[in-house]
């Protein structure tokens, strides 16, 4: 049996102070399906910095784009000989990835 990885796409949010389970914490979060349970958590600082720690949950949260657009520019290298549409998918997937 194949494990797969929950369908993307997913985002950030920062966690609920409410919730003591999630507080301080950024979230990575499917935007569709039957659970938007968090996929990861990290804590909102690195090490003191903010930024950091947020730029990390980007890039986490762009990981089925990047997966899709690595997968499509593969396909079209060996069905076509060259590379097209998939150079956008993966212009888009990097731009999320590093906002």
């Amino acid at each position: 049996m194949k494990t797969t990885h929950t369908p993307g796409p997913w985002t950030t949010w920062l966690g609920d102070p409410a919730n003591y389970h999630f507080h301080n914490r950024r979230l990575i979060v499917p935007l569709m399906g039957e659970s938007q349970a968090p996929i990861a958590q990290l804590p909102e600082s690195v090490a003191g910095d903010y930024y950091q720690s947020e730029a990390n949950a980007r890039l986490i949260a762009a990981a089925p784009e990047l997966l899709a657009a690595l997968e499509a520019l593969l396909l079209e290298k060996t069905v076509l000989g060259h590379l097209g549409i998939a150079t956008e998918q993966a212009r888009a997937a990097i731009a999320k990835a590093k906002q």
